[in-house]
């Protein structure tokens, strides 16, 4: 359990922060230099760990799903970045 939800949070492209070295925050799809102006993921490729999570524990979502797609390559984290 306690590695689904930390793979579900390296996961996560829509809530999710990043912190810079300056002590900043951008979010986990913003470019970490340049125009910051990007859109954030949309439809099948946005991924949200507490939505994800919540569904989990309403029983809509079956538990493990989120492992066995990081796993198969459909969902990765950002590389590069420590969190």
């Amino acid at each position: 359990m306690r590695r689904e939800i930390l793979d579900a949070y390296l996961a996560d492209n829509r809530k999710a922060r990043v912190l810079l070295r300056d002590a900043t925050y951008i979010r986990a799809w913003q470019p970490m230099h340049g125009k910051r102006n990007r859109k954030p993921p949309s439809g099948a490729a946005a991924f949200s760990a507490q939505d994800y999570l919540i569904s989990v524990a309403e029983g809509k979502q079956p538990a493990g799903f989120l492992l066995s797609q990081v796993q198969a390559g459909k969902r990765k984290a950002p590389a590069g970045r420590v969190r």
